[in-house]
């Protein structure tokens, strides 16, 4: 907890010092009431994120996004979607739009589809083990540590985007899904 707050502290006093560094630089000069104006104004501008998300969400209407680059497609979360204090039916409406885009993206064979997430712990990716029988499917997941950094940018973006903080999990997980090349009748 002390580190988050170190962290935090280091991360408003760098966005202070970056933001009185341009307003001296837009105003030339340090105490005027003008350059005051516009710190204020550099200061509390992310603040603007979360009623920017919401419009933004209006245009961006697919849960997830995928992104197609050297021969696989990266599964993401939509950055502008709201995630905190979700309810039942929410979740279920996430779980379900999850499962239909990977197998949407699996339809095609030859592609792999990879997901890396603080979300993705043991329950969940056994649920996605269930979804994605080893018959059908080749599944891999790789448990990793979330850095300092990293959960600390998480947790900036969230307060910034939504206005809640939350500390997200020390450890995520990638998984790696592929549908089987099915044997041929004369291979069998």
């Amino acid at each position: 907890m002390k580190n988050n707050i170190g962290i935090m502290a280091l991360t408003a006093t760098c966005w202070t010092g970056l933001c009185a560094a341009i307003a001296t630089a837009i105003t030339s000069s340090v105490f005027a009431p003008q350059n005051l104006f516009i710190l204020s104004i550099i200061i509390f501008a992310p603040l603007l994120l979360k009623p920017v998300s919401c419009v933004m969400l209006q245009f961006r209407k697919p849960v997830f996004v995928l992104i197609k680059k050297r021969g696989r497609y990266w599964l993401h979360l939509n950055p502008w979607l709201r995630t905190g204090q979700p309810g039942v039916r929410y979740l279920s409406w996430l779980w379900q739009s999850l499962l239909a885009t990977i197998r949407l993206s699996l339809d095609n064979r030859s592609l792999t589809v990879v997901m890396s997430s603080h979300l993705l712990g043991p329950n969940r990716i056994a649920r996605l083990r269930r979804h994605f029988p080893a018959r059908h499917y080749l599944f891999h997941a790789i448990k990793r540590p979330i850095g300092r950094i990293e959960r600390a940018g998480l947790q900036i973006d969230t307060w910034l985007r939504e206005w809640r903080w939350f500390t997200p999990s020390e450890r995520g997980a990638v998984v790696v899904i592929r549908r089987r090349k099915e044997l041929s009748p004369t291979d069998k």
